[in-house]
């Protein structure tokens, strides 16, 4: 397997319904979350994401806007931040 996961965690996609977050991890990577903010707002209860799969995150009410989020790198430390614009 080629690259890294960070190479890769801006292929991760997110889906929103209601006060749900889901995040689709379409890579071969397991991607450990860092950090996670919607609208400026940060989402708890981080998990990683197997390969191939899928977790969903609640979100608090009323949170809306783009996300951006952070990865924990292969050396223990954070990612750069990627961003999504919800549609």
């Amino acid at each position: 397997m080629k690259g890294t996961p960070e190479d890769v965690a801006g292929n991760l996609r997110w889906v929103e319904t209601g006060n749900k977050l889901k995040v689709e991890n379409p890579t071969p990577f397991y991607m450990n979350l860092a950090s996670v903010t919607v609208g400026g707002k940060p989402i708890t209860g981080l998990e990683y994401i197997p390969p191939f799969a899928d977790k969903t995150l609640n979100m608090p009410g009323g949170t809306r806007g783009d996300i951006e989020w952070s990865i924990i790198t292969d050396f223990g430390g954070e990612s750069h931040p990627f961003h999504y614009v919800l549609k």
